[in-house]
This record gives C-alpha cells, structure tokens and sequence, in this order.
C-alpha cells in the first residue's frame, strides 16, 4: 500500500496544516529533523511505524483499506450486464407496478447503477416521477389496486378515500385529489410508495430532469434510468464501482432516451453485444 502512495506530500501537507517546522514535528516523533527533511524531498522512504508516527505527531491517522483489484470489478460488471436476471430483486419490484410504462419516471440511485450493470446490492430503490397530470392518475389507479402512499417516516399511510371502482371519466378528478394529499402531506415531493414486493422511495421532479436518462432493455422490458455520471453514492463500495464504470473507455450500457422513455437500449437480454 505505501507503494502506491506519496509519503513526502502526505508528511508535508500534515505538517503544514497542523502549523509545525520540521524541527517540531521531529521532535513530536522522536526523529531527527534531518530524517523529516529527507523524507520530505523523497530522498528518504519512510516505514509504515515512522509514517504513522510522523502522522499522528501532527494530529491525524492513516486509514489503510484493502479492495478488490479493478480488473476483478470489470470481470463482476461484465457478468452482471450478461445476466437476464441482474438487479433481479429491482426487476421483480418494477413488475409488480402495473402500467409502470405509461408514466414518466426513472429509477436513481443504487437501483439505477444495478441496472446499469453494477454488481451492488440495492437496500432501497429511488424513483423520480415527472409532476403531472397523468403521473397523479397514475397514482390513483395503483392506490385503488391496494399500492400504499406514505409521508417519509410515516407508519400509516395517507388516506385518499379513492373509491375502489372508477369509470375512465374520473381519472382527472381522483389524479387532481392525489396530488392535492401529496401535496399537504409531502410538502418537498418526497414520499414512500408500498408496492407488492418492497418499499419505493419516491420523489416529484421536473419533467425536464426525468428526460435526462438512458434506456436500460431488461427481461421485463426497457426501464428508463438516471445517467451514469449523475448518481451521488455514500456507500464506499458502491462508490468504488462507480468509478471504474466511469473510467476513460469503459463499456456503457443503455442509450439516452426520449422524455417518455421508451427509446430502446440495445438487443434484449440474451443477445448479441
């Protein structure tokens, strides 16, 4: 690991922010200043202990963290996009939203990098839907199929008092009543939707951010998601993966879509590359 690491400008920037001479900062490590001065001007390659003490003697701490080679993430990112079934547990979630085509939206998030072909697990999936008219009659018809709509940390869910039964002519009236709740319940757009098989974390955007997506084609047809360089993740690992997707040349999966999402990402699951 030192190897791979600058040891002068790491002694250097540490003992110019903590506002030591190299006299002092020896003295702190019980080193010579002569030794700081050396290895500040790469003459002088320190071991892992006087690192670390020259380090702490300025008031911080090295972190060493071990991770898989790039290659090896290539390899999982390769078989993840070669599976029908990658992002298996987002697909089955998608599925079970019907019509989910008809609406405006995209996935974000983890959700959206494992469609992508990142080999991450997803602990929530993120939807952005555009704020429409028809997104909130949308929502109508999948409240009235038994879909809960929840304020984020909430534990019961708005109540809407939908009925169960609607004739197409009232789609504008129940969609116009669901965004009404939304509204005064969420006021930053923000909210939890139960689907059948999981919890969709869901946000109202611009129909102007939802067009800004690419075309992912999976077994359960094609899924408009957020573009590869627009997803923030917090988790280090994810995080990691992120960025040899994003590498100089790497391989990319889906094509921009058109604001309704239906543009087509490549051959289907199964085909030729």
């Amino acid at each position: 690991m030192i190897a791979t690491m600058d040891p002068a400008a790491l002694v250097k920037r540490a003992r110019r922010e903590a506002g030591l001479s190299q006299e002092s900062l020896a003295a702190r490590a019980g080193v010579t200043r002569q030794a700081v001065a050396l290895i500040e001007c790469r003459a002088r390659h320190p071991s892992l202990r006087m690192l670390t003490a020259l380090l702490a003697a300025a008031g911080v701490q090295m972190r060493v963290e071990l991770e898989p080679l790039d290659a090896d993430v290539r390899r999982e990112i390769e078989a993840r996009r070669a599976d029908p079934e990658g992002a298996k547990d987002v697909l089955q979630v998608w599925g079970s939203l019907f019509a989910i085509d008809e609406v405006v939206c995209r996935v974000e998030g983890v959700a959206a990098a494992a469609l992508l072909g990142a080999p991450v697990s997803v602990p929530a999936i993120d939807v952005a839907f555009a704020d429409t008219d028809a997104t909130y009659a949308w929502l109508a018809d999948q409240i009235r199929s038994a879909v809960k709509v929840r304020a984020d940390g909430a534990d019961r869910p708005i109540d809407f008092g939908l009925p169960r039964d609607a004739r197409p002519a009232d789609r504008e009236r129940d969609g116009d009543l669901v965004r009404a709740r939304i509204a005064a319940a969420c006021p930053d757009g923000r909210f939890l939707l139960d689907a059948w098989f999981d919890t969709l974390r869901a946000r109202m955007t611009t129909p102007e951010e939802v067009a800004r997506h690419v075309v992912v084609a999976t077994s359960r047809g094609p899924i408009s998601v957020q573009p590869l360089d627009e997803i923030v993740a917090t988790d280090g690992d994810v995080a990691r993966v992120l960025r040899v997707m994003r590498e100089p040349g790497a391989p990319a999966r889906g094509a921009p879509g058109s604001a309704r999402g239906t543009s087509w990402a490549g051959p289907p699951e199964g085909g030729t590359s």
